[in-house]
């Protein structure tokens, strides 16, 4: 897709041409789902979000509206999108360092393994809502995709915390202090 224009097709409401940069969007609540997925997936431009490259933030770009959702509500959802997509944002800018270091020593490499191991996880869970869309499985709405990610976004966090503690902490320190974080990976499939 690209970063001026977007063709969703689909469902016949879904049939909009729309262009980044008016000052009003509209757009279809299953586009948004997809922006959404697309940014969660690590794709930047788009219109629905705005993406800060000094300081790895996702924000929700203005005048985003959906005509059957109160603002309140759709800004809601969309927060929670723009703030699990910045800390997966930041976890893989960390990957990203860990593999272009030239001193990386084993401790490191291992939590890069693990976070990359993690990441593949997530696009895996959010490339099977995003093909249920492709091919007209189900309708996912905004409501819908919140509730599905609500585990993930709990994981998300957990990652997210030890990935902000480790510029000030040695690795060990950092996963002693998050024991609910080692608690939750024990039983997972990336240890």
């Amino acid at each position: 897709w690209s970063h001026d224009s977007h063709m969703i097709s689909g469902h016949p409401a879904c049939n909009l041409l729309f262009k980044c940069g008016y000052s009003n969007i509209p757009l279809t609540e299953i586009q948004i789902v997809r922006e959404t997925l697309w940014m969660l997936l690590g794709a930047e431009g788009g219109c629905v979000y705005i993406h800060n490259k000094e300081n790895e933030e996702i924000g929700i770009a203005p005048n985003v509206a959906l005509s059957h959702t109160t603002p309140g509500s759709l800004h809601k959802a969309l927060d929670m999108f723009s703030k699990l997509g910045s800390q997966l944002k930041t976890i893989r800018v960390l990957i990203e360092k860990s593999i272009s270091s030239a001193d990386v020593n084993q401790i490191s490499q291992s939590s890069a393994n693990f976070l990359k191991q993690f990441i593949m996880n997530v696009n895996k869970q959010l490339q099977v809502i995003e093909r249920s869309l492709v091919d007209k499985n189900r309708f996912v709405s905004l409501l819908i995709l919140m509730n599905e990610l609500r585990s993930l976004e709990n994981e998300v966090a957990c990652v997210y915390s030890v990935v902000k503690s480790w510029d000030n902490q040695c690795i060990l320190d950092v996963l002693w202090n998050h024991m609910d974080f080692y608690d939750m990976m024990h039983n997972s499939t990336y240890i």
